[in-house]
C-alpha cells in the first residue's frame, strides 16, 4: 500500500514538474 502511495507521489512530482517547465517556456517565448 506504501508502495503504490509513493509511486503517486512520484508521478504527481513529475506532474509539476512538467506544468513548472512549460509555465517557464511560456514566459521565455512571449
Amino acid at each position: 500500500m506504501s508502495h503504490h502511495k509513493e509511486h503517486y507521489t512520484t508521478v504527481s512530482g513529475i506532474q509539476q514538474m512538467h506544468i513548472f517547465l512549460e509555465n517557464i517556456t511560456y514566459c521565455c517565448n512571449k
